[in-house]
């Protein structure tokens, strides 16, 4: 293993490093969004411990690597973006 950027070998990796490339990897991809905004790392990262909750028998907390269950929490809110079902009466 070697050394990439400013991330020696066995040290975390910069959050802003890893959103950074994500962003500029998806713009590589030139998907046309429309008048919307492609999804941010943390947006995909957040879809995906909702998810993996959702199955069931995955520790979130450990797949995402926090120490604290907060930080995890901040993922699991899916801030609005899910859908509501509303029931209606007959």
């Amino acid at each position: 293993m070697r050394a990439h950027g400013n991330s020696p070998v066995g040290r975390r990796i910069w959050k802003d490093t890893i959103s950074r490339n994500f962003t500029d990897e998806l713009a590589k991809l030139k998907i046309d969004w429309g008048d919307r905004e492609p999804p941010t790392f943390h947006e995909i990262r957040s879809l995906a411990e909702r998810l993996y909750d959702k199955q069931g028998g995955i520790k979130t907390q450990d797949l995402l690597g926090h120490k604290d269950p907060r930080s995890t929490a901040l993922y699991h809110d899916a801030r609005g973006s899910e859908w509501i079902r509303v029931e209606v009466g007959t």
